[in-house]
């Protein structure tokens, strides 16, 4: 028997877990997770999300919130899977909250009940949150599943660690991006100083002045020393 080559082996788990990956993208999106509605089930939602990488594997996973200035974020998921010692690490990010919707101007189905529709050439999903962004959510899950179910992680060369770190927001504008401009910021890479004075220069709408994201950013970076997640913050702004 000739054993099949690890990108075959990854194409056909892949293609096996779609259909569950299918069925839990429309499960998520029936989730009302509208961060800016004080009445959505934000908790609800962040522990499905958590419990869905706790049963793929990622057994350090959990809910947590991030408190500056008397403000509250919405539950935030995390997830952490230890690689070996001196392992580079893997960050990934999406976010479980959605924009607010209007059924009334829904054009297809509702809002909050995922629906299939088959245009003739492919099947797509509709829903608030199908795209932007449960289904980012959903990619790393299967990716998660798709590496372990397939034991690609052994193939991997010598001295290339596994470790993995999930970081799922719901309040994205603030959270995310103060922590992601402040590592850009702290980095001391020329290539990036230089495109972040661009930014600057032109006024970006996604750039903002350090006296804004830097005591968020710093709030994150506690949340995560005390997670354990983040043993020394200045490593992570460096990375």
């Amino acid at each position: 028997m000739t054993e099949a080559a690890p990108g075959n082996g990854m194409r056909e788990t892949v293609h096996r877990l779609m259909p569950g990956l299918w069925r839990i993208l429309a499960d998520l999106v029936g989730f009302w997770s509208v961060s800016a509605n004080s009445g959505s089930p934000m908790r609800q939602t962040a522990e499905k999300v958590a419990g869905l990488f706790r049963h793929a594997g990622i057994a350090d996973t959990g809910v947590t919130r991030i408190e500056h200035e008397s403000r509250t974020s919405a539950p935030l998921v995390y997830g952490h899977a230890p690689g070996p010692k001196g392992a580079p690490t893997v960050l990934l990010y999406a976010h479980y909250d959605v924009q607010p919707a209007d059924a009334s101007k829904w054009t297809i189905g509702h809002p909050f009940a995922a629906k299939e529709v088959d245009d003739g050439t492919d099947i797509r999903l509709y829903g608030r949150g199908a795209a932007d962004d449960k289904s980012g959510i959903v990619m790393h899950l299967g990716a998660i599943r798709a590496m372990l179910d397939s034991r690609l992680p052994s193939r991997l060369p010598a001295g290339v660690g596994r470790s993995r770190r999930l970081y799922f927001a719901s309040s994205k504008e603030l959270w995310a991006r103060s922590y992601a401009q402040a590592v850009l910021a702290r980095s001391g890479d020329p290539t990036l100083l230089r495109a972040l004075a661009d930014l600057i220069a032109r006024d970006d709408a996604f750039v903002w002045p350090a006296v804004e994201f830097e005591p968020v950013a710093n709030a994150i970076a506690v949340t995560f020393e005390r997670l354990g997640l983040l043993r020394d913050p200045r490593i992570a702004f460096a990375a």
